[in-house]
């Protein structure tokens, strides 16, 4: 397996299989992207095997642009949240059959994926993604959205809600391989990155959700018990291998 990284949240997992699979998570509107990552996915996935995740609609996660850049590719199928399904006809799965939505707290089979979703407190879902022997957690906007601005009771529900969510993770998991974790370096407690470090402990732990502000980055780094397990990228296209 090898992780690339594009812009904010946006990454490509080439899984290196026999059948050239690779995983494009929330690739972003135009106004959210800088102009070279429409043609750094269509040339890294041209002529595989892609599943191509959008865990929602806000325009920092989610370009209908995608289909087009994907069309040199050997096949695609499409999973998404239910609000991006609502609103683009171009990823409703009663128009097209290589759309599958994943609601919360659902499981649902993709050949040979077994992908769960998990509510976001802000909008769509997070990703648990099983297949032989590797489980991925792709959070999108699932993450602790406390912020000292609002009231006492909001506050209180984020970090509730976020809290389940962690204890649900580390149930359905004996051992979560790569986690792509919100670390959002505008919230004091980077939108709980360091919680679900230290709840969860997965083997490789992406920080991401950092508006191309990557410096910010390494000062996450700093807070996480054995930094060696992080992917900190500087730019795009960087790489990294986990071993597993």
């Amino acid at each position: 397996m090898e992780i690339a990284y594009v812009h904010h949240d946006c990454f490509i997992i080439f899984l290196e299989d026999a059948l050239n699979t690779a995983f494009l998570f929330d690739f972003p509107d135009a106004a959210h992207r800088p102009e070279s990552a429409a043609g750094y996915v269509r040339d890294q996935l041209a002529g595989r095997r892609v599943f191509c995740f959008f865990s929602h609609s806000h325009a920092d996660h989610f370009s209908p642009e995608v289909r087009e850049l994907l069309a040199g590719a050997e096949s695609v199928n499409y999973v998404v949240s239910d609000d991006v399904a609502s609103m683009s006809e171009l990823f409703d799965p009663e128009l097209h059959d290589d759309v599958s939505v994943v609601e919360p707290d659902e499981t649902i089979h993709v050949d040979e994926l077994a992908i769960t979703g998990y509510e976001s407190t802000d909008l769509g879902v997070g990703f648990l993604i099983k297949l032989t022997g590797t489980t991925i957690w792709f959070s999108g906007d699932v993450a602790r959205w406390s912020w000292e601005e609002q009231d006492e009771a909001s506050r209180a529900f984020a970090d509730s809600h976020f809290a389940k969510t962690l204890d649900s993770l580390k149930a359905a998991t004996t051992r979560l391989d790569v986690a792509f974790v919100t670390a959002d370096p505008r919230l004091p407690h980077w939108a709980g990155g360091i919680d679900f470090d230290r709840a969860v402990r997965p083997c490789v732990l992406v920080p991401m959700h950092a508006f191309g502000r990557l410096d910010e980055l390494k000062k996450f780094a700093a807070e996480v018990n054995d930094p060696s397990r992080l992917f900190l990228y500087e730019s795009q296209g960087d790489r990294y291998r986990p071993s597993l």
